[in-house]
């Protein structure tokens, strides 16, 4: 809270009497009100934000993990036809790699 209005605050509390002291207080009391408003819905804001970033982050993530998985699963295919060729003493070259397979 601003000093100003502490100060305005304490002024008049002393200089009214009973009646100052409780506009005073309305006053210091209405703005430290506006001042938590405020600052809750900045908090909000952040962290309305900061959960959008987790969608964002959380989505990439799973991309990434599903590339993998299909790189995975292209690659024990892969191994697969390798080990076949080889048991079945074909000659070279090797089969093609599958689709999605990364090298």
């Amino acid at each position: 809270m601003p000093p100003e209005v502490v100060i305005v605050a304490v002024i008049g509390a002393v200089a009214s009497g009973g009646v100052g002291a409780l506009s005073a207080w309305l006053v210091f009391w209405a703005k430290s009100k506006d001042d938590k408003q405020e600052l809750i819905n900045q908090l909000q804001e952040e962290r309305d934000r900061a959960d959008e970033r987790a969608d964002k982050d959380r989505t990439a993530a799973m991309e990434q993990i599903d590339k993998l998985w299909h790189d995975k699963a292209a690659s024990r295919e892969y191994v697969r036809r390798l080990l076949d060729h080889i048991w079945q003493r074909k000659d070279p070259p090797p089969p093609e790699a599958p689709h999605g397979y990364i090298h």
